[in-house]
């Protein structure tokens, strides 16, 4: 959730992070207000926040070492994710930006496009290096089933980030 964006309940649904498909209304009103800087500032507060949770989860000793590490586990599952939504939306944010005034941090930009590739790597990673069972957040929808409400087909964060990764070619 937001506390300066109106929330928009289906750009995460199940396993699925949506992209610029699912956000650009909330683009355009973050764009249009001005708001691009404070947005992407309280996606950073709630990344920092997980960090908080992953040093807590650290400390937790419990007699079942299993346990212990799945604590451990869903407290960087979280961060990696939250991090991957940061920067997902950092360089759709920034790359919708440009495309409706031309501007664009081209630094901010290519900071928060290698910190994304470098996330979702790890966090692919997560589950080998866990052995867990668990579902991870996908980037691409899989196959044909993920339809928006008039019958257009949704992308999801990982084609809107590649759409904007060749703003750095241009």
């Amino acid at each position: 959730g937001s506390l300066i964006i109106e929330p928009n309940v289906i750009w995460t649904r199940d396993e699925l992070l949506g992209g610029l498909d699912a956000l650009e209304k909330n683009y355009l009103k973050i764009v249009n207000d001005d708001l691009v800087e404070e947005v992407l500032y309280e996606m950073k507060t709630s990344v920092a926040i997980w960090q908080e949770i992953v040093e807590l989860a650290s400390r937790v000793k419990c007699r079942d070492k299993r346990t212990e590490s799945f604590i451990r586990y869903s407290a960087r599952y979280g961060l990696l994710l939250h991090g991957i939504m940061e920067q997902g939306w950092n360089v759709m944010l920034r790359g919708y930006l440009y495309e409706r005034t031309g501007k664009l941090d081209r630094t901010a930009f290519s900071i928060a496009l290698e910190k994304y590739d470098r996330l979702r790597e790890e966090y692919r990673n997560l589950k080998s290096d866990y052995g867990d069972d668990s579902s991870l957040y996908v980037d691409r929808y899989p196959g044909k089933w993920v339809w928006n409400r008039d019958q257009e087909r949704i992308m999801g964060m990982g084609v809107s980030v590649d759409k904007y990764r060749q703003l750095l070619i241009q």
